[in-house]
């Protein structure tokens, strides 16, 4: 049995000043597993006997066994898609993410397939954070289990993480989206990152991203997000299914570049991003 992992090693530096040591930092993401518990059947034409859970662990287990700083994150849509979400009721997912120990996830349209109080019932077995910064949830059975920002310390960095979600017109039925407020994700996004970096004093800025990679004119994306932000480092998007070779830098407002990636589908592929940062 194989695992087809995609390593994107990216040296990165984040300079706030050219003074400070540089911290190594890596970061391991997935988006889009839609329930794809096991991996893909043997006889499947694209990519036979690739993925699982258990596999996945077993590698984000072994980089941390290799590596000082390491962080796992996962970009929206990991359940819906195969029966185990049928079944199980999305309970077999956030309990194999347990086990993964993410740093945090955000969340897809799929996610609110079958309303808010089912999505919060799922999310009460959760032991990682939950970020999504531009869907204000604070009046719905959400709040309990999803924050709006989130600050990691890892190897003396502080690493703030926000989110960029999806508008759910015509992606999740208003009934299943009640109570909730969608914000600007890219004006909302940026926004919290810079009162990250200002005032929480975090060395660099992640964004977990359900927008996808490059949408229709008028439609936020990854791209449009990385050019018009400010003060975001990475983007690890989802929701297009996009497999990127190798991650792709965009400059912002004042010129500086933005790391995007984005792994596929299904757990097939992790992507991982070496970077090396400059503590404040």
């Amino acid at each position: 049995m194989k695992y087809r992992i995609t390593l994107f090693i990216l040296m990165s530096l984040v300079v706030l000043t050219s003074l400070n040591a540089q911290t190594p930092l890596v970061l391991l993401h997935t988006n889009d597993v839609h329930s794809q518990l096991e991996p893909l059947p043997a006889d499947d034409p694209r990519n036979p006997d690739l993925g699982g859970v258990l596999r996945r662990e077993a590698l984000c287990r072994a980089v941390r066994n290799q590596e000082p700083n390491v962080l796992v994150f996962e970009s929206g849509d990991f359940v819906q898609g195969t029966p185990y979400f049928n079944f199980f009721k999305g309970e077999a997912e956030v309990r194999l993410l347990n086990a993964i120990k993410p740093a945090a996830i955000t969340l897809g349209n799929h996610e609110f397939d079958n309303g808010v109080a089912f999505l919060a019932d799922i999310l009460k077995q959760a032991e990682f954070p939950i970020v999504c910064t531009n869907y204000v949830v604070k009046r719905t059975p959400l709040s309990r289990y999803v924050k709006s920002w989130l600050v990691i310390r890892q190897g003396g960095l502080r690493i703030g993480v926000v989110s960029a979600n999806i508008k759910p017109d015509g992606l999740i039925a208003q009934a299943n989206f009640k109570g909730i407020k969608w914000l600007d994700p890219i004006k909302t996004a940026d926004k919290r990152a810079a009162w990250l970096k200002r005032v929480k004093k975090c060395d660099i800025v992640i964004c977990l991203s359900h927008l996808g990679h490059k949408m229709d004119e008028g439609m936020a994306d990854d791209l449009k997000l990385a050019a018009g932000s400010r003060y975001i480092d990475v983007i690890l998007g989802g929701h297009t299914h996009t497999f990127l070779r190798q991650p792709i830098k965009v400059n912002n407002l004042v010129g500086q570049p933005v790391i995007i990636n984005q792994v596929g589908k299904s757990g097939i592929y992790v992507g991982r991003l070496d970077l090396l940062v400059d503590a404040e």
